[in-house]
This record gives structure tokens, sequence and C-alpha cells, in this order.
């Protein structure tokens, strides 16, 4: 990505002085490293996608290791780089993803194969929580990916999610080496998604008119329903298909509606009253959380970039992108927003202290003040992690991805890893008692003070009581509970429902 993504600019100047250039990383040249070594085979506990994969057979082919976690956003941008590599070169090249737990949560081989439908990861997967591939090649963290030429020889390393390029020269050298080449050619395993109304929601907003906007991330749309008075259920009036994966939504209070889709790095607004969209921001890594702050911009957090951008949006060629917060190195020093580091920032809200965000790979809550600078709410680190309540800087959370302001002032957490709503009030941290959520991801407030929580791993919405004292799951009606993938590059108009759903 560039140093700043600039659109043609709009009239007049920047309504804030906190943009500033983001930093490239620089990383070794990977196609230039010997060949160090001989490949040793891939095991683990249990693969996904297909049977365990006899190393013997992978000769004469070039084979490109991921090492991932499915809760690092790194890993996940990743994981589709080389999905995309292996497509592009059709035959010789095959990838194998060995997923190794970055967090505990994520020692779970039901939501490993979860996360693996979820993300549309279509190579072979192979679950090493016990470390066993990983010590045989001692990566340097997540993402790393590794090359083996088709004689079973390490042809090089790299760390993090950068230089696909240099990755693919590495891949195209290896395999003009090959004498005989396997021209087997690689077959993407692609699930089914859940026979559900809703398949792995991921983040909802209210419009003025009190409609509720879901984004139904694993059906590739975005529902508009009408909540009952009762707050029991919903009936579905709006579809909008044609996205890949939606993620997180914010809506202006003109009820335009911007939309995130991570795997394709896009924002997309869209403006119901003409029924039109319009591709806004492109060229982010993983957009992964979505604000309107008090200056109407759009505030977007990118947790494949480790930084956060401010979005001035002064119609189709008049857009501004530019960093308010990070220096694209993860990491979690505070300071100045052009010198803090951030460690994946997802869920965004706009309170009156500043903008309130979930820094996930630290599991961190962390502010970015009006003039300027980060601040670290409560205490986290790589490896330092929990539920544990108390004053907010000794209490402990588990990658955090949502995050609402309520009513009150106090702010409501979706602390995903945790699988816990948490509140943090007068600079404590409490967990509610709402239980039986599954890797939760995003929060909003209706406005008579009931939440909505995307409950994305139970495929639902779960309503939350003003008094934040029981919950229950939203009943949506007049949805088909299988849906029919849709082609992105032919997206369908915004469909109404019938008149009787």
């Amino acid at each position: 990505m560039a140093e700043t993504i600039v659109q043609p600019r709009p009239q007049g100047q920047l309504r804030r002085d906190q943009i500033h250039a983001k930093e490239t990383k620089s990383w070794p040249r990977f196609a230039d490293q010997p060949i160090v070594a001989t490949a040793p085979p891939v095991e683990g506990r249990v693969w996904f996608n297909t049977g365990p994969i006899p190393w013997n057979e992978l000769k004469d082919r070039v084979v490109v290791l991921v090492f991932w976690s499915f809760g690092c956003d790194s890993s996940l941008v990743r994981m589709r780089q080389i999905q995309d590599l292996i497509e592009s070169h059709q035959h010789g090249v095959h990838a194998i993803g060995v997923h190794t737990p970055k967090f505990a949560f994520e020692e779970d081989s039901d939501l490993v194969q979860a996360a693996v439908l979820q993300h549309r990861i279509t190579m072979p997967v192979v679950h090493d929580p016990d470390a066993i591939t990983w010590n045989r090649y001692n990566p340097k963290g997540w993402p790393s990916t590794v090359v083996i030429d088709g004689k079973g020889r390490v042809a090089g390393f790299h760390s993090g999610n950068g230089d696909i390029d240099l990755i693919d020269q590495a891949v195209t050298v290896a395999k003009n080496e090959i004498k005989d080449l396997d021209t087997t050619p690689h077959r993407d395993v692609v699930p089914p998604m859940p026979a559900t109304p809703l398949a792995f929601p991921t983040a909802t907003a209210v419009l003025s008119t009190g409609q509720l906007v879901i984004s139904d991330s694993g059906h590739d749309r975005l529902v508009v329903v009408t909540v009952d008075p009762d707050r029991r259920g919903a009936a579905a009036n709006l579809l909008m298909e044609g996205f890949h994966a939606p993620g997180d939504l914010a809506i202006t209070n003109d009820d335009l509606i911007y939309v995130a889709e991570p795997a394709l790095g896009s924002i997309t607004q869209i403006e119901l009253d003409t029924q039109s969209r319009r591709l806004c921001v492109f060229d982010l890594e993983n957009p992964a959380g979505l604000a309107i702050d008090a200056d109407d911009s759009l505030v977007v957090c990118d947790s494949g970039a480790d930084t956060i951008y401010r979005v001035i949006d002064g119609g189709p060629h008049a857009v501004v992108v530019g960093a308010i917060a990070g220096t694209s190195r993860s990491g979690t020093s505070d300071g100045p927003s052009s010198r803090a580091e951030l460690a994946q920032p997802s869920g965004v809200a706009r309170t009156d202290s500043g903008l309130v965000f979930c820094d996930a790979a630290s599991s961190r809550i962390r502010l970015l003040t009006d003039s300027g600078k980060v601040l670290s709410i409560t205490i986290g680190g790589f490896y330092d992690r929990g539920l544990v309540d108390g004053p907010a800087h000794r209490a402990k959370l588990q990658r955090p991805t949502g995050i609402a302001q309520l009513q009150d002032g106090s702010v409501v957490i979706v602390d995903s890893g945790n699988n816990r709503l948490r509140l943090l009030s007068r600079r404590r941290l409490t967990t509610l008692g709402l239980q039986g959520l599954k890797q939760p991801t995003g929060v909003c407030v209706l406005p008579d003070g009931h939440l909505i929580v995307s409950d994305t791993g139970n495929h639902r919405l779960v309503i939350v009581s003003p008094d934040l004292e029981s919950g229950w799951p939203l009943d949506v009606r007049g949805l088909d509970p299988i849906h029919s993938p849709i082609d992105t590059d032919n997206p369908t108009q915004i469909r109404p429902m019938s008149p009787s759903a």
C-alpha cells in the first residue's frame, strides 16, 4: 500500500491536522535468501479441507507453507494473498496453512474449522496446537511464510504480510528449476455455508428510521430489518446483495451507509434513497472497524496495517484518506499518534473523550484523543491477556473486537476471545452476566438502550436489555435459510423483500 492513500482532494483543507504519512515496512529480499535446509514434514492434530498429506507426494512441486492464526488479522491477509498466488500459478504450486494458536481459545479444533469456513480458506490446513511443525521450522511469528522447492529444500522464509511480489518471484524461480514439474492442478475445497438465515453475522448499525442493518457476512449481503416493539423478533424487508463477506458498518446522520469488505480491502458507500452504491476506499489491508466521527468524517481501523485512517468523503471524485494513528509497525507504545504503535486495531467508537478502539492483538482498549495522542486504558500485551475485572489499569481482556458507547457514557466491549461482554465504566472493567456467545464480533446500541450483539460463531444476533442483566436471540423472519453465492463482478441491485416477509 502507498505511503498515504490519496484520491482526488475535495475543496478546502482537511478538517483535522492529525493526518500523517504511513511508513512502509522494510523487509529483507526474500528471493535472494539461499537454500538452507531440507524441509521437514508438516504434521499436526487434525487436517481441514483434506486428509493428511504424505510429505513424499509433494516431490517435484513447489510448496508454500503459511504459519497462521485465525485470531491474527495479519495472518488472514497473508492467507488471502497466498491463495491468490496459488491460483495465478494454476499448477505445480501448492499451499498448506499451518495453524498454530496465538491465543488460548484458538486451540479448539471446532473453532479453527469454523474460521476456515468463515474466511473462505480453500487450501489444505493442518491444526498444530502442539506446535510440532512450528518447532521444526522455528518461524519468527504470525504470519510466517516458507517456500519449499521441488527437491524438498527450504528456499526462504518471510515474516509478516508484506512483499508478496518477492514471494511470487521466489515461487517462480523454484518452479522453473523443476525439470519434471508435477502439473496436477490445485483444487480448491469450498464447503457450503451453514443453512441458517444468517451466516457469520459480523456487525449491525441503526438507521434514523430505527431499522437495523445487518452484515450477513457468510451470505455476502446486507439485510435491513424492522425490529419488533418487544425486541424479540425482526422482519427482513430489504436485501443488499453482491458484497464479499461484508464486515463492519457505519451510518451517517443522513443514512449514508459505509460497509467494509475486509477481504477486498475496500469500503463501499450505499445510498438507500437512490438504491446506489459507490466504491469509496480501496487498497487497504484489512478494514476491521468503522465509525462516524464528530466532524462527520469516517474513521477506519485497518487491522492488517496496524493503522487508523480518516476518510473525508466529498463525493465520487473528492475522497481523501490519511493516517491519523499508527506507524504500520505492530506494537503497544503510546504517545503522539504519528509515533504510537498499534496492534491490529479493530472496533472503534466515538466518545466524549475521543476515539476509543479495540487493539485486538495486544488485547487492550486504547484511546486516540482529539489532541492526537494514543493512550492505553487497559493493560495487556501480545502474551499478556485473560479475563480479569477491576481497575482498568489492572484488568485484562482477550482479543477484543467490538465496542460501543452507552447512553450514560460507559462503554461496552465485545471480548471475543473470552466469548463475553465487558463494561468499562468509571475506569473499571466488569464482566456482564450474558453467557453462551461464540466468537462474537460486534455490538451496537438501539435508541431505546437495548444492545444488539453479533454472535458470529452462533450465526445469530443477540439482544441485551438496557439494564445489561438479560439477553435473548433475535428471531429474524423472512430470510431464506440457504443462500446461493452472488457473483461479485456482477452485483445485483438492492432488492425489497416480499410484502409477506
